[in-house]
């Protein structure tokens, strides 16, 4: 689900994937690849650390390629290192590390993100967006396939919970839903009654939460790390 600089709201099935080339080579062996931005891998990852995670990576393990001004300034192991004001740094771990082999100091480096779809929209525009799934309603018809989009985990396609949902309808207004028991497919339902032309599930469970106007109107039942906020 992505929102415009014009408010507009789009959903679509839609896979990023982050290239990254070494002195302007997106092809072997100059390429290279991240699985995202700002996050803490664990055994196995390749990610972007960019200012807005702060001053340092935050830990102390793994390769980490550090550029500065688009150049490959430092390669250092097991090391916190700054990120610098004018670059990033990418930290290879796990069974990605083989890959921090194809940067040098010195070395040219940049990265594209490349968005995949089959919704057939434009996300050039898009400024705001979480990822969630799967898609409940599509032009205001049911659309529930959590098998086809991807989805194995019995939470998903079968089990009854405490579920969250966003949906829009067709003048743009944007709902936000959460019940304390369904399944997917009747959250379905429920977003269609509702009047959403387009809706997607989002996380559920302990991370159901809905605060409006200073208070919770439903109560989540763990600390969350992150939130869609609307003002």
């Amino acid at each position: 689900m992505g929102i415009t600089q014009s408010g507009q709201v789009k959903m679509a099935p839609l896979r990023i994937s982050i290239e990254g080339a070494v002195n302007d080579s997106y092809s072997w062996p100059n390429n290279w690849y991240a699985y995202g931005f700002n996050r803490t891998s664990s055994r196995t990852g390749a990610y972007i650390y960019t200012p807005e995670r702060g001053s340092r990576i935050g830990f102390s393990s793994r390769i980490s390629i550090v550029v500065s001004q688009g150049k490959v300034v430092r390669i250092a192991e097991g090391e916190n290192v700054t990120i610098p004001n004018d670059g990033y740094v990418i930290n290879f771990t796990g069974a990605e590390k083989d890959l921090a082999q194809r940067f040098s100091v010195g070395d040219k480096v940049s990265y594209r993100v490349v968005f995949k779809n089959t919704g057939g929209e434009s996300w050039d525009n898009v400024v705001t967006a979480v990822g969630a799934g799967p898609h409940l309603v599509t032009k205001g018809v049911i659309t529930v396939n959590p098998t086809g989009e991807g989805f194995t985990s019995a939470k998903i396609l079968s089990i009854s919970g405490a579920r969250s949902a966003i949906g829009v309808k067709r003048d743009g207004t944007i709902l936000l839903v959460t019940v304390p028991g369904t399944t997917i497919r009747q959250l379905a339902n429920i977003m269609q009654k509702l009047g959403a032309y387009d809706a997607m599930n989002l996380d559920g469970g302990a991370s159901s939460g809905l605060w409006l106007k200073g208070k919770y109107i439903t109560r989540p039942g763990r600390l969350l790390s992150n939130a869609l906020i609307f003002i």
